[in-house]
């Protein structure tokens, strides 16, 4: 078994147990991730360089023209 595939286990299952716990949705497919990766990262096994991408992912979204259609529908 591969160190990233345990890696994978890992966060699925922080994720679901913090579903399970109770924590809101939002906070728990944010929060479980970037606590994994701060895991990750102090054993060496992620580099947080990757976390410089996270601004431009949310520019990116929030500029998709097939994306203003959402808050028009409800």
């Amino acid at each position: 078994m591969s160190v990233d595939l345990i890696w994978l286990l890992l966060l699925a299952l922080a994720v679901f147990a913090c579903i399970l716990s109770g924590v809101p949705v939002l906070l728990a497919i944010a929060g479980a991730p970037t606590l994994i990766a701060i895991a990750a990262a102090v054993l060496g096994h992620f580099d947080l360089v990757f976390f410089q991408a996270v601004p431009q992912r949310v520019y990116g979204v929030m500029t998709n023209p097939l994306l203003i259609a959402v808050p028009l529908s409800c």
